[in-house]
């Protein structure tokens, strides 16, 4: 017996070590290739992900990546990696790989788990799709006799666990950006230990017949019975996820929310397994221009929603319950949200729920209808620049009355951009912190202070400051075009009252930036253009 301990300890104490790394390359890989290096990568994610072990790392660089049958997935997860060794897919870094599909994009199911899937760019097929066809599309409520097309159904990311006797756990799904698809974004059925963080998810959930939203979760299912917070939905920002054909069942259009959680309580299909003992937490999301509510919660329990801001959902002209509600569901805490309606929908609800906690949230606009709760705030948030658009910008205003107003009580330590919280005398209400974000307004556009070049930029950045300037310590920051921010330097002039700041270390993709410079009571912004 004590041999045989020792032989499987090496065992695995030898494949820890000897993790492999594979690499995908579209446009000069090979299947046939052993994709142990960039200069014999495999073609296809898939053939990574066919023969993958705990512990492994498979790298996509640049290219356009397709499934091989329309109706197909790109990519097929069914190996799971370990608690101690994860499997990860993720872009190569400073690339970034498209992962274009007509069937649907990456399908996590056979029970897979302890997956991160990282920094991808997943496109759907929405351009190539219509509302017309759509509506009579093969199993709607037009044609319901029908074969179900897939063309019209695929989820960017779909994570499933057959009823009753199977479940997806340990999954952690950031820093992508999914838009277009004709089902919904990310669909998780019967999960556990989830994380979704730092995605950008739009125009998603339009023309399918399954009622998909933007975020969806369906019978979360206990891998434990810990109560702690195991499924997490924090600094994403979901734009335009909305249902414009009626659901197959009933007929009408009932979702298109920006983030449901749906029967944690195990009440629907003739499940037979307990309700979902764990809680989840939706923090520091921006989610707006949804048809259905930003945050929808039905028949379920344990959820706290904290720190979102939610702005103009309930597009579709249908009577929903408000900006973020609680239908039907059991101990829930919304606190320290911004809810910002429409003014002929209703801003919040709680139906038929119990052990509901509403505090500290921020109200404005609306039909009049409202579950204000303690310490409520019915006033205009003073957003920066808000708009049903990809740029707008949900910062506050330094005037907001938002602003050191929160409560502390399960408030997330930093906001959606990473940075600490609190900032000033309290926790803000709302995704982003004010004083910690890039709030353009507080900065001094000054050309005559400081001048960048070159710019655009490939290598290295030079910062040339103003002889009369006086400043020692400088601290350099840089924000992507979203407001987040991606590093910070502190660093000396030099005799000439030059910086010099390499750029190419920080594997940045081509596009727009914002450099901030600061230090004493100075605040210079300067936008810049990487090659």
């Amino acid at each position: 017996m004590k041999n045989i301990i020792f032989t499987l300890l090496t065992f695995l104490i030898c494949h820890n070590l000897f993790a492999t790394d594979y690499y995908v390359n579209a446009n000069t890989g090979s299947d046939s290739y052993n994709g142990l290096s960039i200069s014999t990568p495999f073609k296809t994610i898939n053939r990574a992900a066919y023969i993958t072990l705990p512990g492994d790392n498979v790298f996509v660089m640049n290219g356009t990546y397709m499934s091989e049958q329309p109706e197909w997935s790109i990519v097929n997860i069914t190996r799971s990696g370990t608690p101690s060794n994860w499997i990860t897919y993720t872009n190569y870094p400073g690339h970034s790989p498209l992962l274009f599909f007509t069937g649907s994009g990456i399908s996590i199911y056979n029970q897979a788990s302890y997956i991160n899937i990282n920094g991808f760019i997943i496109k759907g097929n929405n351009d190539n799709l219509n509302l017309a066809s759509a509506l009579n599309q093969p199993g709607s409520c037009n044609d319901p006799t029908s074969t179900i097309n897939a063309l019209y159904n695929g989820n960017g990311i779909t994570m499933w666990a057959e009823p009753n006797i199977e479940q997806i756990h340990h999954i952690n799904i950031t820093n992508n950006t999914i838009f277009n698809c004709p089902a919904g974004a990310i669909y998780g059925s019967r999960c556990d230990y989830i994380t979704i963080e730092n995605n950008m998810l739009y125009n998603n959930a339009w023309y399918t017949i399954y009622g998909s939203s933007g975020i969806a979760f369906y019978q979360n299912s206990n891998y434990d019975n810990s109560t702690g917070y195991r499924m997490t939905i924090k600094n994403n920002r979901l734009m335009g996820n909305y249902n414009l054909v009626p659901w197959l069942v009933n007929c009408g259009i009932y979702d298109g929310n920006g983030i449901i959680i749906d029967d944690s309580k195990h009440t629907q299909n003739g499940s037979t397994v307990p309700a979902y003992t764990g809680r989840t937490l939706i923090a520091n999301n921006i989610i707006y221009g949804s048809g259905g509510p930003g945050v929808h919660v039905y028949e379920s329990e344990h959820v706290d929603i904290i720190n979102n801001s939610v702005y103009y959902n309930q597009q579709t002209d249908v009577n929903f319950n408000g900006e973020i509600d609680a239908n039907n569901s059991n101990d829930i805490v919304i606190r320290n949200n911004i809810m910002y309606s429409k003014s002929d929908k209703p801003i919040n609800s709680v139906v038929q729920s119990a052990n509901i906690v509403v505090d500290n949230n921020l109200y404005f606009g609306g039909n009049g209808y409202s579950v204000n709760g303690t310490n409520a705030i019915n006033q205009n948030p003073k957003f920066l620049n808000p708009s049903l658009t990809l740029i707008a910008d949900f910062n506050l205003n330094s005037s907001s009355p938002a602003i050191d107003a929160g409560s502390s009580t399960l408030a997330p330590s930093t906001d959606k951009n990473g940075n600490i919280r609190p900032v000033g005398g309290g926790f803000d209400i709302g995704a982003y912190e004010f004083g910690s974000a890039l709030n353009i307004e507080s900065f001094k556009l000054k050309d005559n202070e400081i001048t960048i070049y070159p710019n655009p930029v490939e290598k290295n950045l030079f910062i040339d400051f103003n002889s009369n300037i006086s400043l020692q310590n400088v601290f350099i920051e840089i924000f992507d075009a979203t407001g987040r921010k991606i590093t910070t330097s502190t660093l000396n002039k030099n005799s000439e009252n030059i910086i010099s700041l390499n750029i190419e270390t920080l594997n940045l993709n081509a596009g727009i930036y914002f450099l901030k410079v600061r230090s004493n009571n100075s605040n210079i912004l300067k936008i810049l253009v990487k090659k």
